[in-house]
């Protein structure tokens, strides 16, 4: 689904739920001899407030298990440790460094995280559109495309090989799965033995896809595994995506609705109308996303005191869960097959500064699942 096509879903399942409720939802035209415009005015017995939704295309971004500039302070403590041994070991010998490389050894730590702590991160998108899918397309139209294993490629750091870096990649995993079908896996992969006649076996290997070629470059590897042979028909290739949330999108989504709020109360009878923002994911998150999420709201809602309220359009399973003494394999079978249908996450702003709140009764009503949470500044 293209953006277009996922922005319109998005806005269609806003419209609805307001409709289903009561109130008035006007869509606002977008051509404008000046200015930005919101996407909704929507109003209900003399309250109205402006409404914005973004979609989030691309969800996650690298590093998953740090910042970014957390490695590059690594790299230092292990090169300076190297440096430092040399000129003990050598006291009667001088050392000459290069300007930018004693600068990357004994600059202040503050500094050097500032200074990569902005370097280009790999997105969700990116890695779908030119590493996920390409691959995919490579391995469906490929020689081994009805022999019954199941591939999984694992990237932590969501990094997009260069063209022919892919390419060799998919040329080497074709021959690899070749070898292993005919029964000689190579020594790239560690093999667990089938464990009972006609179970499939599980093979892994870490493959080094790209390797670092300047300063403020990482070395990538995938971790490939293969299970099978199974029962299905034909290859299966799935590929995760792993990450953190990707919070320069969030931010560029809800810098651009706050200006297309703000411009489009400006010309409003009343320029106090309560704005609320509304991002959906395309991909979901989850409760650990959350973890990253809320205190992220907190800080974007602080900066922009002329937002009422930001809402995050969430999918949930419909129906009655199964009683906990039926564990948790009936929980995630009810997870996995049930419908999902919308809620909204709404978050209140407690720095409002010439804007209205969020009337209460827009977006807290429990029957629809509309928790609302409201940060306090800490003293």
């Amino acid at each position: 689904m293209g953006t277009g096509d996922l922005s319109e879903q998005n806005e269609q399942i806003v419209r609805e739920y307001f409709e289903n409720r009561g109130w008035s939802v006007k869509k606002l035209p977008k051509q404008k001899p000046s200015g930005q415009v919101s996407d909704f005015e929507i109003c209900r017995d003399n309250v109205c407030f402006l409404c914005e939704v973004k979609a989030i295309s691309s969800v996650r971004a690298n590093i998953p298990y740090a910042p970014v500039d957390n490695y590059f302070i690594d790299v230092r403590e292990i090169r300076r440790a190297e440096v430092e041994k040399w000129i003990r070991e050598n006291p009667d010998k001088r050392l000459i460094l290069h300007k930018e490389e004693h600068e990357f050894l004994y600059s202040d730590e503050w500094d050097l995280r500032k200074r990569y702590r902005h370097r280009r991160r790999n997105t969700e998108a990116e890695f779908e559109e030119h590493f996920a899918e390409p691959v995919r397309r490579y391995f469906a139209q490929s020689s081994i495309c009805h022999l019954p294993y199941v591939v999984s490629l694992h990237s932590d750091d969501l990094y997009t090989p260069k063209p022919e870096e892919r390419d060799d990649f998919c040329k080497w995993l074709e021959g690899e799965i070749r070898s292993i079908d005919k029964g000689m896996p190579s020594w790239h992969f560690r093999v667990t033995d089938r464990q009972g006649p006609g179970l499939p076996a599980f093979y892994t290997a870490f493959l080094s896809i790209h390797k670092a070629t300047y300063e403020g470059d990482i070395d990538s590897q995938i971790h490939v595994q293969v299970v099978g042979p199974g029962k299905q028909e034909g290859l299966q290739v799935h590929i995760p995506c792993y990450g953190g949330l990707n919070l320069d999108a969030i931010d560029r989504n809800v810098k651009e609705a706050r200006n297309q709020l703000k411009d489009t109360a400006s010309r409003e009878q009343n320029p106090n109308i309560a704005r609320v923002v509304v991002l959906a994911f395309a991909t979901g998150i989850n409760l650990f996303d959350w973890e990253e999420l809320s205190p992220h709201i907190a800080e974007l809602l602080e900066e922009y005191r002329d937002l009422s309220a930001m809402a995050v359009l969430d999918w949930v399973a419909d129906g009655t869960p199964p009683p906990r003494e039926e564990g948790p394999l009936a929980w995630l079978s009810f997870q996995a097959q049930a419908p999902r249908v919308p809620r909204f996450i709404v978050c209140h702003n407690s720095w409002l500064r010439d804007v209205e709140p969020l009337n209460t009764e827009a977006c807290d009503e429990p029957s629809v699942h509309i928790p609302t949470n409201r940060w306090k500044r800490q003293t």
